[in-house]
């Protein structure tokens, strides 16, 4: 028995020492197994923190490339070289760790090609920016950064989410393999108890022995007991159902309830978790393993609360208990208190987060383009890192004694409203500037310098620090946030470090603002003065009055930045109260008029201003004088060219009928009518010749715009059928037909019948001219209220409705092929309008648009005295007067003096010529002549040096002497007077005129002093 015995105690021994080697074994396994697994998960966790890295190395590049694009400033490409230089480390590492995951090498690969593209678009970027802010814009908005960006992100994001996905699997091979190991090792502990109560139950195979194992085995699971109680962490043992059988001391102490109250109870009564952040309930993870017999952890921000109400971050997690067959007998829950290490973390991010905040505001106070701009972006970061509710900046205005908003971020962003500008003393902020002290409360219900208790609650607003921003006992402004949460001591001392920041970068900013500002005035004077040189050029240039006026006012208005500008060549006028007034001075002192500017774009009117608008208002004053006087050159230089073309239009017309006279006259032979009617006609004409003629001599009249008319008693019949004469032959040649409708009844008119022959006539002109060949034109007269008004209408071209205003005026030319094809300078409708209103009529023009004709309406005043004579009819024979007089004709042009000698000897006179003055000087001693008809520009002796000379001589008293010459001004009249001339006549000579003076010569001839114009014979 005892052999059997002893066989078998060395056999439990030998089973008993496999046993341990086998748990040794097993424990071994377990270890290495769970130290791979946490390895692998450390691995993940790496690779997740490289993806994260080169993603945020990309964002920084381009953070980066963005600020450079915005500003040009080549300090925001500090954070993007900085990126550049990590990234290639970073991609390097990636690849290096991620060696065992081809799938994850290749993604690698094809990130650092979209990297490298990615990076030579921030290069492309950056360097047209350099070029042009426009072409920089341009590529931009092609959109290919943000597609390839996109891509790295979604690229990126593929990786992040693969090596999630192994983090998952490893964290849960790791939790199994913890598990495994907790579970083996509770396992094998209870297997070996039992092999020990085995083995001391064949050792003791009495009652003994079984008392002995009952004590064995109660003290066996006093011990158990007792090690889980001695377990640092919490235990909780369930059965199948999830109710409680067993909690150690730490589970009692964290859950509050005791082993003998809890035992029977469900888990989710005693043991009761929430989310940290939602207070939502989370489920059991003892029930969840028991369910899924898995092991199962715990959520993060897991809140366990006591019976007592006593809330605890916990974590850990919980495994199903199996017996010797694996099935599922109850769950052990593990759990820890981890408030001390929560403390810890948070302590950690706190002070790391405020190490943050102060970098962000240094940064901010630093690389701000203005001090709005920095504040803001200091503003921005105490909301964002302390979690605020909202925060604001004010500056003090010192000698306003108002501190004025100049950012605003979180709850409100706004700037105005009643905090806009708070006077020192007033309000929570102007205290807190007055007594330079902060104002820190975790109570702000409640807190007397907060008014509006209301709003606090709505806004559920918990704690206030305000702080004056001072800079060596200079205050200098207020910072101040609101948070719906208590500050720690730690955050308020943060705070006051960050607001010696921003005072110390207000006053920086301050400094460098002031600073900009007096180089910017410098430049800005530097641009004026550039400008102002410029714009000297631009007036100069101006030809006219009117355009020196617009540049002055333009140019004045767009250097000194006004929204109005006005010159007035006005004395004195009203202006507004802010405006600014310089006098345009001209040449001797003369005020010309003022040039004034109002309404300043930027600030008001300073002393540079009224520099600048001074030294403009001389260049321009300069400036109009010139263009006066040169738009006065122009306009005589125009009635100059315009009267030219007047002489020349007007001079072709008579040609045409003296022309055709002749040759009528050649081939009438005897027809004594038509040579008499074809001579009145030749009168006519050259009658008409000879006005214009003394027109041409009478330059300073024209010149002045005044051209004389010789008005007389006329028919309007008379004056009509001597246009027609005119018109006939250029109708006729183009095969028109012309209709005359009169009226039977004369209707008489005082009027120059030349110019009112002239203005007919250049319509009937017009009409021919402007109509195909084959057309009609239409003459017709009707006399209505002592009115006449004679209508020339034709069917030709028409003219086009937009050029009927601006027919009559000078050079105005319809552009038709007839046009182009007959000519003209475009002055004759010019004229036309001008003679009829000299003559106190109107003129009008008609057209229904081109090729249906067009009508001119000439309305001209009837003469109210209806027994007005006919003008002497200068047809027929006359009588050739017999003077019988020794006349001496002196001429150098012998066509001009044989002509008219001839003529004298057919009136009964003696004549002898002479060619020049010393051969008339000579004659006049010989011949002893009644008369001399004498040119005045003669060779070898001038006209008035031979009257003289003739005067001298014994008989020249008796001589009358007559001055015959193409010289008609008045000076040419008076010179001739002193000259000894008794008469000065005006060449062509009316030889009705001479006539008329030779009749009217008395016997005893003496010395006279009359004037006589040939043009004027009555």
């Amino acid at each position: 028995m005892r052999g059997t015995l002893d066989r078998m105690v060395l056999v439990g021994a030998g089973l008993f020492a496999a046993l341990l080697v086998a748990i040794a074994a097993l424990t071994y396994r377990n270890t290495s197994q769970l130290n791979e697994d946490a390895r692998w998960v450390a691995h993940t966790n790496e690779v997740l923190d490289l993806t994260g890295e080169v993603l945020l190395a990309i964002v920084d590049a381009e953070t980066g490339q963005r600020g450079f694009l915005l500003t040009g400033r080549d300090e925001y490409l500090e954070p993007y070289n900085s990126a550049r230089k990590r990234l290639e480390g970073l991609l390097a590492t990636l690849k290096e760790e991620t060696r065992d995951n081809p799938r994850q090498q290749n993604r690698i690969a094809k990130l650092a090609e979209m990297t490298a593209v990615r990076l030579a678009g921030f290069e492309q970027a950056i360097e047209l920016r350099r070029k042009s802010e426009q072409e920089a814009q341009a590529f931009i908005l092609t959109g290919l950064a943000k597609a390839q960006m996109d891509a790295i992100r979604e690229l990126v994001g593929d990786m992040r989410k693969d090596e999630h996905d192994l983090l998952r699997d490893r964290q849960r091979r790791t939790s199994l393999a913890y598990q495994t190991a907790v579970t083996s090792g509770l396992v094998t502990a209870l297997v070996g108890l039992g092999l020990v109560a085995a083995f001391v139950w064949l050792l003791h195979r009495s009652l003994l022995a079984r008392h002995q194992a009952a004590v064995i085995l109660h003290e066996q699971r006093e011990w158990f007991r007792t090690t889980l109680a001695g377990i640092g962490d919490a235990v909780i043992a369930t059965d199948t159902e999830g109710n409680v059988r067993f909690l150690n001391s730490v589970a009692q102490e964290l859950t509050g309830w005791k082993e003998h109250e809890a035992e029977g109870q469900p888990l989710g009564l005693v043991f009761k978790i929430v989310n940290e952040q939602t207070r939502k309930t989370v489920a059991n993870p003892a029930l969840r393993a028991l369910e899924e017999g898995v092991v199962v952890g715990l959520a993060n921000h897991t809140i366990l609360i006591a019976r007592d109400g006593t809330e605890r971050p916990i974590d850990d997690s919980a495994a199903p208990i199996r017996d010797a067959d694996g099935k599922t007998v109850g769950a052990v829950l593990v759990f820890r208190d981890i408030t001390a290490r929560k403390k810890a973390e948070e302590g950690l991010a706190e002070r790391v987060r405020l190490m943050a905040m102060s970098a962000e505001v240094g940064a901010a106070l630093t690389q701000g383009a203005t001090l709005r701009h920095a504040l803001q972006r200091c503003a921005g970061a105490l909301v964002e890192y302390l979690d605020g509710a909202f925060a604001r900046i004010w500056t003090l205005d010192p000698e306003a004694g108002l501190l004025e908003l100049q950012a605003s971020a979180g709850l409100y962003t706004h700037i105005d409203g009643p905090h806009g500008r708070v006077p020192v003393g007033k309000l929570k902020i102007g205290l807190i500037a007055q007594e330079r002290k902060a104002h820190l409360t975790n109570a702000v219900v409640g807190d007397p310098r907060i008014p509006d208790q209301e709003w606090a609650k709505r806004e559920e607003l918990v704690a206030f620090a305000g702080y004056p921003l001072t800079v060596e006992d200079r205050l200098v402004g207020v910072m101040a946030m609101f948070a719906r949460r208590p500050l720690r001591p730690h955050t308020l001392d943060a705070m006051a470090a960050v607001a010696d920041q921003i005072a110390l970068g207000i006053e920086r900013k301050r400094a460098e603002q002031e600073v900009a500002r007096l180089l910017a005035l410098e430049q800005e004077r530097f641009e004026r003065l550039r400008q102002v040189a410029a714009a000297s050029l631009t007036i100069n240039s101006a030809t006219t009055p009117t355009s020196v006026v617009d540049v002055i006012r333009a140019e004045a208005k767009r250097i000194i930045g006004t929204t109005h500008s006005e010159v007035s060549l006005q004395s004195e006028e009203e202006l507004p109260a802010d405006a600014l007034r310089a006098a345009l001075i001209g040449r001797g002192g003369r005020l010309l008029g003022h040039i004034h500017l109002a309404g300043k774009t930027k600030g008001d009117f300073t002393q540079d201003d009224k520099a600048i608008l001074i030294q403009l208002a001389h260049m321009a004053a300069v400036a109009y004088d010139n263009a006066r006087l040169y738009e006065e050159l122009r306009e005589s230089d125009r009635r100059k060219d315009e009267f030219l073309a007047t002489l020349a239009h007007e001079l072709r017309n008579p040609l045409a009928p003296i022309r055709n006279s002749i040759h009528v006259m050649r081939l009438a032979g005897h027809d004594r009518a038509t040579i008499d009617g074809s001579r009145a006609m030749i009168e006519r004409q050259v009658q008409q010749m000879v006005r214009l003629v003394d027109d041409l001599l009478d330059l300073s009249r024209i010149s002045r715009g005044q051209i004389d008319l010789r008005t007389e008693p006329v028919e309007l019949a008379t004056v009509l059928t001597s246009a027609v004469e005119t018109s006939r032959p250029l109708i006729e040649q183009s095969g028109h037909e012309l209709e005359v409708t009169l009226p039977q009844e004369p209707i008489p008119l005082v009027a120059d019948p030349t110019r009112m022959a002239q203005v007919f006539s250049n319509l009937l002109n017009n009409a021919a001219k402007y109509t195909e060949r084959g057309g009609h034109i239409w003459l017709s007269a009707q006399c209505d209220d002592g009115c006449v008004t004679v209508r020339v209408r034709d069917s030709g071209v028409g003219i086009p409705t937009e050029m009927l205003p601006r027919i009559f005026e000078m050079f105005t030319q319809v552009d038709h092929s007839l046009e182009r094809a007959q000519g003209g300078l475009g002055i004759g409708l010019t004229l036309v309008k001008r003679l009829v209103e000299m003559h106190g009529g109107s003129i009008e023009a008609h057209s229904e648009g081109p090729k249906r004709g067009s009508e001119f309406v000439v309305r001209l005043p009837v003469a109210l005295d209806l027994k007005a004579t006919q003008p002497a009819a200068a047809g027929g024979e006359h009588a050739a007067p017999r003077s019988n007089r020794r006349i001496l004709v002196v001429d150098d042009n012998r066509d001009s003096a044989d002509s008219l000698a001839t003529m004298l000897n057919i009136m009964g006179n003696e004549v002898r010529t002479a060619h020049d003055g010393l051969e008339a000087v000579d004659l006049a001693a010989t011949f002893n002549p009644e008369v001399v008809l004498m040119d005045i520009g003669l060779p070898m002796l001038n006209g008035f040096d031979a009257a003289r000379r003739m005067r001298d001589q014994p008989d020249g008293n008796g001589m009358v002497i007559v001055a015959l010459t193409g010289w008609g001004q008045e000076e040419d009249r008076r010179r001739s007077q002193e000259a000894g001339f008794d008469h000065h006549i005006v060449k062509p000579v009316d030889p009705f005129a001479l006539e008329k003076l030779l009749d009217g010569l008395e016997t005893t001839t003496s010395r006279t002093l009359l004037e006589h114009r040939s043009s004027a014979a009555n």
